[in-house]
């Protein structure tokens, strides 16, 4: 295994704060333990999810406008 690697995932998962990463489609590729905690997802269950399915009402206004975008 690559010790960077490693090194960057132990700060991810312990960060205090919730991380997401979510790719160009808008599905959430990773997302810490603290952003499951928050969200009350199980280890792994976000994965997949669109990130619009837990974000704030205000957000999910750009939903509409970055689907017509991307086509």
């Amino acid at each position: 295994t690559n010790p960077i690697a490693e090194f960057y995932r132990a700060i991810f998962e312990s960060a205090a704060q919730g991380i997401v990463v979510v790719d160009q489609a808008g599905h959430i590729a990773l997302a810490n333990r603290k952003m499951e905690e928050l969200f009350g997802y199980g280890d792994g269950q976000m994965t997949e999810l669109e990130v619009f399915m837990v974000c704030t009402p205000f957000l999910r206004g750009f939903r509409k406008v970055s689907q017509r975008e991307v086509g």
